[in-house]
């Protein structure tokens, strides 16, 4: 799972196509075809057709902001165009009647490839590097017009063959002067931010290449103000979108059903999934051999809806006195889906979050669910004493197994149940399950002793297994 989950603005309440009906004439000559986001009630962004002619549209639909943010929008396209930085060419704008709001109409770039898509397929370090070199090259030019854009993600860039455009005028801030060294080096900063944290230094090799660009004097300054930019950026944008994995926003429904409290990813609303999670328990088999684990603590088993594969852990209350402890602290499947959305967003492996459930009986929280995406593989412990594998393909699995945990440890986490069997191995790839003891730490010596500890549980797997021990350099 990536963090492009955070995006998806779907399903949505318009039905295709959409007509457009305007507020002067009340001519519906726009329609909207496809959907590229949708904000529930705050906006709409489409392609679609004017008179006949393919068109990108975004739709204002705030009762209270909406005009605001529609001339802003337009404000920073014309503060674009005017420092001939690249960007689609506005062509109409205007009021509309239905549905209540306002529109602004671009031209359709085409052929077209987002930044953050092109990244998603870049493989090698040199592919990224390319794509970072051209959005600090555009950085450059904006900087030195004077011209910050606030919202810096890798979907407001837009390959066209040669050319990279600007996007989202509503985020553009303009000032007289160049942006400072100061204020160049944060917004940098904001950019490399939306990376995964183990594409950091990538980026950060290419600060050469803005300062030659800016006609600055190279200062070794410059990178320690752009890291300690970077560190503060990363962790503000982290925490923002750790608090939308608990609210109704664009990427995820907050849902209840009687004495049931529920999170869902919008990408996956349906009546169907709704009905399911507000009986969960439906879709337990009725012979326990085939769920997945049955145990005191917890209950997992495989659910099915509408095709999609899902796989549903319960977190049992094993007695009174267990109920009365858990009563009022946070249920481990809320820390479960944080922790699945907090390692999504650094870049390490692991089952798409869907959704979490929580059975309340006023303030007291009963049982919880926690639901992720199926993923077809065996366990790493499994997949380790296949003595079928050829030691050649098990010892490269090992090298990615190593690789996992050193970027999970960079990132100053521990795990609290390292066994073999919470790691799997799917596609060729490594996965991380099992999340409700993760933690993220801030303590340096909390961290080395719970990191020790992980490694030390992780190796008891490969007790008296010498060679596959020697496999996995941890340290």
């Amino acid at each position: 799972m990536s963090r492009d989950h955070f995006a998806t603005q779907q399903p949505c309440a318009f039905e295709l196509p959409i007509s457009i009906q305007l507020a002067d004439t009340g001519d519906t000559d726009i329609i909207g075809h496809v959907i590229t986001r949708a904000l529930p009630g705050k906006r709409l962004a489409c392609f679609g057709t004017m008179d006949g002619r393919a068109i990108f549209f975004k739709l204002f639909l705030d009762p209270e902001r909406a005009r605001t943010h529609w001339q802003r929008d337009q404000e920073g396209i014309e503060a674009l165009l005017q420092a001939g930085i690249p960007t689609p060419a506005m062509l109409y704008h205007a009021e509309t009647k239905n549905p209540k709001g306002f529109i602004t109409v671009f031209e359709k770039i085409d052929p077209a490839e987002s930044a953050y898509a092109r990244w998603q397929h870049a493989s090698l370090a040199a592919d990224k590097q390319a794509i970072v070199k051209a959005l600090f090259s555009v950085l450059a030019q904006q900087h030195q017009q004077g011209i910050c854009q606030q919202d810096q993600h890798l979907n407001n860039y837009l390959f066209s063959d040669n050319e990279l455009y600007t996007l989202d005028g509503d985020g553009i801030a303009k000032q007289l002067l160049p942006l400072s060294r100061e204020q160049s080096l944060k917004n940098l900063a904001l950019l490399i931010a939306q990376l995964y944290p183990q594409d950091y230094a990538l980026a950060k090799a290419l600060l050469p290449d803005y300062v030659k660009q800016r006609d600055w004097l190279d200062d070794a300054a410059d990178l320690m103000c752009l890291e300690k930019w970077l560190k503060t950026q990363a962790s503000e944008r982290l925490g923002r979108m750790l608090k939308k994995v608990y609210r109704d926003c664009s990427a995820f429904s907050k849902l209840k059903f009687d004495d049931r409290h529920a999170m869902l990813d919008r990408a996956y609303t349906s009546d169907n999934m709704h009905q399911f999670l507000h009986n969960p328990e439906a879709q337990l088999p009725t012979d326990a051999t085939t769920w997945l684990k049955n145990g005191n603590t917890c209950t997992v088993w495989a659910a099915d809806i509408q095709h999609v594969k899902l796989v549903v852990k319960r977190y049992n209350i094993k007695n009174l006195q267990h109920g009365l402890n858990r009563a009022f602290r946070r249920t481990r499947a809320s820390i479960s889906w944080e922790n699945a959305h907090r390692l999504a967003m650094n870049g390490i492996p692991t089952p798409r979050p869907i959704a979490l459930v929580e059975k309340k009986k006023g303030p007291i929280t009963r049982e919880a669910y926690f639901i992720t995406q199926f993923e077809a593989g065996v366990s790493c412990r499994d997949y380790f004493k296949a003595t079928d594998t050829p030691a050649s393909e098990r010892q490269a699995m090992a090298k990615k197994v190593t690789r996992l945990l050193q970027n999970f440890f960079a990132l100053r986490f521990t795990h609290g149940d390292l066994k073999a069997s919470n790691l799997l191995i799917c596609d060729d790839n490594v996965i991380m399950i099992d999340l409700d003891s993760m933690q993220a730490h801030q303590d340096e010596k909390t961290f080395e002793r719970a990191k020790e500890k992980d490694i030390k549980r992780f190796l008891q797997n490969w007790a008296g297994d010498d060679i596959t021990a020697g496999w996995f350099v941890l340290q």
